[in-house]
């Protein structure tokens, strides 16, 4: 392993023993956490994308794992989340929409951006 991760006893409860919190090691995180936040520009940005897609954060951490997303992946990437059985019902839930926030027509979520070079694609 390249990382040595050492647990500090932060607690005193009562005069037990004290503990370290397992949670703020990096081995605990859910599958695709750890790319989504330290990963490649990659699997970064297909985090990002689904997330700007509206998927749910599983979903957007499975992108994040296979380094990719489109549309058409969001029913494959929320069957692999639910497979490794670490995600909660409320990580597997779309996120609720922002009052306010405008509804995209299908024909505008991929019209293509002024000023775009040839062989830029909007998803």
């Amino acid at each position: 392993a390249d990382r040595l991760v050492a647990q500090v006893p932060i607690v005193h409860v009562g005069g037990s023993r004290a503990y370290a919190y397992a949670e703020h090691v990096s081995g605990n995180k859910k599958p695709g956490e750890h790319e989504s936040l330290h990963g490649t520009a990659a699997q970064k940005g297909a985090y990002a994308a689904a997330l700007a897609a509206g998927a749910s954060v599983a979903v957007a951490f499975m992108a994040a794992k296979a380094g990719k997303f489109a549309a058409g992946d969001v029913a494959a990437l929320e069957a692999q989340a639910k497979a490794t059985g670490k995600f909660s019902a409320e990580d597997l839930a779309p996120p609720a929409k922002a009052k306010g926030a405008p509804e995209l027509q299908q024909s505008e979520q991929a019209a293509p951006q002024p000023g775009a070079g040839a062989g830029c694609q909007v998803q």
